[in-house]
């Protein structure tokens, strides 16, 4: 039993003081990295500090992050609903038009038409949101539940915008590969395009 006690007390005596010295060498590591942090965003807003004790970082980054606070920097934006409808709704086109493009035989024109749908209802969801907004700037309103209607509330219309926007610039459908079928595709502008 003398024995046994003995091979705990060495082994405290030897790991007490290594684990202290790991658990300093971090702490000093994270403390290098934050200093080199605050020296460059201190450089940033015109101060230039060439020394800075331990408790001098600790300090600053207090301040910079109590500054940041208050300009609301800190505060964590998370997706709105309309926000990740829209990014499944592209995800799940562009899906659908990676398979139109890989299958071979598919029939060009029902891709074109199932893209063109996509599209146009993308565009009916935009532009009822557009409408809503411009009649009631002060709230976002929410479209209300159609019967064919694949979509919840929009409160955002500036990607509906900008989605419009790129619709315009006419890239061609994409043809499958084996490009058997002919190529006959309606006005580019009709076509809605996930990517």
């Amino acid at each position: 039993m003398v024995m046994e006690m003995s091979k705990t007390y060495q082994y405290r005596k030897v790991m007490k003081p290594m684990l202290e010295r790991k658990r300093r060498a971090r702490i000093n590591k994270c403390l290098d990295d934050l200093k080199d942090l605050m020296v460059e965003c201190l450089k940033q807003e015109g101060e230039h500090v060439t020394r800075l004790e331990k408790a001098d970082i600790l300090e600053l980054t207090v301040e910079h992050m109590k500054k940041l606070k208050q300009r609301g920097s800190l505060s964590v934006k998370y997706p709105s609903k309309s926000d990740c409808f829209r990014s499944g709704f592209f995800h799940a086109a562009d899906q659908v038009s990676k398979v139109l493009a890989a299958t071979p035989g598919v029939d060009v024109d029902l891709g074109t038409k199932l893209m063109t749908y996509l599209g146009n209802r993308l565009n009916q969801i935009c532009h009822k949101e557009i409408q809503q907004i411009q009649q009631s700037p002060e709230a976002l309103p929410s479209i209300p539940y159609e019967r064919n209607s694949i979509s919840p509330s929009w409160s955002d219309s500036s990607d509906c915008h900008s989605h419009q926007a790129y619709l315009k610039q006419g890239y061609p459908y994409p043809q499958p590969a084996h490009s058997k079928v002919t190529t006959e595709v309606t006005s580019a502008n009709d076509i809605w395009r996930p990517w």
